[in-house]
């Protein structure tokens, strides 16, 4: 089974729950795990994948945060594109 069907038979098992305070503590543990989730791991991270942003994307990420200008973009064609970035 994969994890997309796992998640939709847990979503349809929680949803077929009548009981509000039984809800409210499932709501809670969730929201509890979310955010040690975003505790221990880098914002970068995909769950879904399991995979961190690669080294590149985290420069440039952090270069545009240090308000570092790339330059000008030619997105007249997509030739003139490649080549204003260098490609």
């Amino acid at each position: 089974m994969t994890a997309i069907e796992l998640k939709t038979e847990l979503y349809r098992d929680i949803d077929s729950i009548n009981d509000d305070n039984i809800l409210q503590k499932i709501a809670s543990y969730v929201k509890k795990l979310t955010q040690k989730s975003y505790e221990d791991k880098a914002l970068l991270y995909d769950p879904e994948s399991k995979c961190f942003a690669n080294e590149e994307t985290i420069e440039a990420i952090e270069e545009s945060m240090r308000g570092e200008y790339a330059g000008i973009v030619d997105c007249s064609s997509f030739d003139a594109f490649k080549k204003s970035l260098g490609l």
